[in-house]
C-alpha cells in the first residue's frame, strides 16, 4: 500500500519535529500495511515554504535513516502546495515537485477557509499543462 498524503520529514511543517517522531511514524505506517509513503511538506503557506531541493535532500536522509534501522518502507518526494497565481510556472520551471517528482500527479491545498475565485482557472490550466491536480482536504471546504 502507498500513501500519498504525509507529514512524515522531520522539522520542516507540521508533522514530524525529529527525526524519531519520523521513525515512529514509518513504523507505524509498516505495521499498517504500507511500503512506500508520499512526503509532502506544506509549500507557499503563510507558515512554511519547502522547496524542492531541500525536500529531495531530506528525503534522502530520512530513507537512509530508515535503511540503517531496518525499516522496509521507502519515502518519496512530493509536496502539498497551497494554491497561487504562479502555481503552473512553478511546476514548469522546476520550482515545485509532483508526486515522485516524475509523475504528472500534485498536490493542490485551498486555504482553509474559503476557495479562491481563480482556483477553477487554475486547476483547468494545471490540467491543460498536463498535470492531474489532486485536491488535498477538500473537506475544509464548502
Amino acid at each position: 500500500m502507498i500513501d500519498l498524503h504525509s507529514h512524515i520529514l522531520p522539522g520542516v511543517d507540521d508533522g514530524a519535529q525529529s527525526l524519531e517522531d519520523s521513525i515512529e511514524m514509518a513504523r507505524a505506517a509498516v505495521e499498517d500495511g504500507i511500503t512506500a509513503i508520499v512526503a509532502t511538506p506544506h509549500h507557499k503557506t503563510t507558515r512554511f515554504d519547502n522547496y524542492k531541493s531541500d525536500i529531495i535532500s531530506k528525503v534522502k536522509d530520512l530513507n537512509e535513516a530508515l535503511a540503517d534501522r531496518d525499516i522496509p518502507l521507502k519515502v518519496l518526494p512530493g509536496q502539498e502546495t497551497r494554491i497561487y497565481g504562479e502555481f503552473v510556472e512553478g511546476l514548469q520551471n522546476g520550482e515545485m515537485l509532483t508526486i515522485n517528482e516524475h509523475t504528472n500527479y500534485v498536490l493542490v491545498e485551498f486555504p482553509h477557509e474559503r476557495v479562491p475565485r481563480f482556483a477553477k482557472q487554475l486547476l483547468y490550466d494545471l490540467q491543460m499543462a498536463g498535470y492531474r491536480p489532486i485536491i488535498v482536504h477538500p473537506e475544509r471546504n464548502e
